[in-house]
């Protein structure tokens, strides 16, 4: 069955140094520091709700092919334009009602970005997965200005003649919000967003979506020096000295086209960002989200006991249990796993002869709170489970279950625990 499943990031639990994950591209000339943390709830729950701006704001920023035939931005009507006001309104004040949570903002955060919870909505570099998704990737480089995915806002509501006249002077609109940084840092910022793109699309756990994750780049560095190459054998005695014009000028052909023998250089920055948000996300503990059913049943008082044990079967929980006035019949509510309900109903008419009937809607993604890399270390842990813990973890269940029907490498041996017989 194709069930899919999305990855949070819990912000409770310890990490290895300061959770920063540094990685640089393939060819060692570019350096980037990245942290992972959870997003506060109710930021999460604005962003889902609130999709079709996020759409829009996607297409004011870049339009079908970045700009209309006209010349000029795509143009959003004044009611759209109120709406995205509103909601940066809103997610500045659930950032600021929850930047005194440690699990989610701390200190080293607050220097990288700048003002802490309150100031994060103005330093948002994108939203993922596809633009739209409720993952945030922050602008925490120091000293690097760029234009926050807001400022698109800013003159939309501009009628057709004036946003045309405008049009020349974005550019000077662009490096005063850009500051005066390297060519090479502007250039190649979409390549950036590109990357974390791919890895809020792809989690590093089962190949899923992630979901409420905040990724803040921390140090974002870029270094030409051709003497690198030659400390790593790589480069030419030419190259590195510039005493030849030949060779000066296929450094600047080479320098030009952007690429080397590892390839375009927006290819491993690219790669570099996403193997670097997917490291990020697994310093941090991470969990898996379920997709989770409500099941209404009408019972009753005779088959409840058998309906009750089938849905502890299927990794049911029971909600409620009220008797419909005037009837011995009992309505239940319970909910299912979305991966656990194929042939629930069957087995359900099954075991109660036909007496109960469920309906399944889907409901919500829910939390699976067991650790999916859970292994005993304490000696209270190694005393209740074992030092085997062969019990079953469902989180790491189901995450094979994803691995395996995508063809995925999964951990696990043919004989579990195996011992030998002695007679």
């Amino acid at each position: 069955p194709l069930v899919s499943g999305n990855l949070e990031n819990e912000g409770n639990g310890s990490a290895p140094s300061d959770g920063v994950v540094t990685i640089q591209t393939t060819n060692r000339t570019c350096t980037l520091q990245i942290r992972a943390r959870p997003l506060p709830g109710a930021v999460v729950s604005l962003l889902e709700e609130n999709v079709h701006l996020l759409k829009a704001l996607n297409l004011l920023a870049t339009g079908p092919g970045g700009r209309t035939a006209a010349g000029g931005k795509v143009a959003l009507n004044e009611e759209t334009v109120a709406e995205l006001q509103a909601l940066k309104t809103k997610l500045g004040s659930a950032f600021e009602d929850t930047s005194d949570e440690s699990s989610w903002w701390d200190s080293s955060d607050s220097d990288s970005v700048g003002g802490g919870g309150s100031k994060v909505v103005d330093e948002i570099w994108s939203f993922g997965p596809r633009h739209v998704g409720p993952n945030i990737l922050l602008n925490g480089v120091e000293g690097y200005r760029r234009a926050s995915v807001w400022s698109a806002l800013e003159g939309s509501s501009s009628v057709a003649g004036s946003s045309s006249t405008n049009a020349a002077g974005d550019d000077d609109d662009n490096d005063l919000l850009l500051g005066k940084q390297p060519t090479i840092t502007r250039e190649y910022d979409n390549s950036i967003v590109s990357g974390f793109q791919l890895a809020s699309l792809s989690g590093p756990l089962c190949e899923e979506p992630m979901h409420g994750v905040c990724l803040v780049l921390c140090k974002w560095t870029h270094s030409t020096d051709q003497r690198r190459r030659k400390k790593d054998g790589g480069g030419d005695e030419s190259l590195v000295s510039g005493s030849s014009s030949q060779a000066k000028e296929e450094e600047g052909k080479h320098r030009e086209c952007g690429s080397d023998v590892y390839g375009p250089f927006s290819g491993q920055l690219i790669s570099a960002m996403k193997e670097g948000c997917r490291r990020a996300f697994l310093v941090q503990p991470a969990r898996l989200m379920a997709a989770m059913y409500t099941c209404d049943i009408l019972a009753t008082a005779d088959v409840l006991g058998k309906l009750y044990s089938v849905l502890g079967r299927r990794s049911g929980r029971i909600c409620s249990e009220e008797m419909k006035e005037g009837s011995a019949v009992f309505s239940v509510k319970a909910l299912v796993p979305v991966a656990e309900s194929f042939g629930f109903a069957e087995e359900v008419r099954k075991k109660t002869s036909g007496l109960a009937n469920p309906q399944l809607f889907f409901s919500h993604w829910e939390v699976i709170p067991n650790d999916p890399f859970w292994v005993p270390s304490t000696e209270e842990e190694l005393l209740h489970f074992g030092e085997k813990a062969d019990s079953d973890n469902v989180a790491r269940r189901s995450m094979n279950a994803i691995r395996k029907r995508k063809g995925l490498a999964v951990e696990e041996k043919i004989v579990e625990h195996g011992e030998k017989q002695r007679t």
